[in-house]
């Protein structure tokens, strides 16, 4: 969900803002696992579909090259960086600037469509301060 409901708020940008390259990587779903349907109930309530959505491992040319990551939890965070030669001035919580100290977005999996419909808007409200800090990120 994180990675259409950001790309949607990017295709109101500016270049090259608008061009940035956005991808989810789980850390648990099988690779090719399509969107669960709670998922893609969720996203289309906001007018956003899901449903070619297919899940993808990280990979060490896609850490390497990445601007920024977001991760859902503190948990997820910490895998990233212990798995991975990645710097972690790159490596951000979605809620970064939402609350202070930055809380988890918990994965909905397996929960029911309230559950998904509560992750989704705790990323919705987060994504204006994750598009504040890829415009810094990219006028460096």
């Amino acid at each position: 969900m994180a990675e259409r409901l950001l790309l949607h708020a990017l295709e109101a940008e500016d270049e090259p803002m608008r061009s940035l390259r956005v991808a989810s990587f789980g850390t648990g779903a099988f690779p090719g696992s399509r969107a669960s349907e709670n998922s893609v109930f969720a996203l289309s309530k906001v007018g956003i579909d899901l449903t070619d959505h297919k899940s993808q491992s990280a990979d060490q040319i896609e850490m390497e090259s990445g601007l920024a990551f977001f991760c859902m939890t503190h948990a997820h965070q910490q895998m990233l960086l212990n798995s991975w030669d990645v710097d972690a001035s790159r490596v951000f919580l979605v809620r970064e600037w939402v609350e202070t100290p930055p809380g988890d977005i918990p994965d909905p999996f397996g929960m029911d469509v309230r559950s998904y419909i509560h992750c989704r808007d705790s990323i919705v409200e987060s994504i204006p301060s994750i598009i504040d800090s890829l415009r810094k990120s990219v006028s460096k």
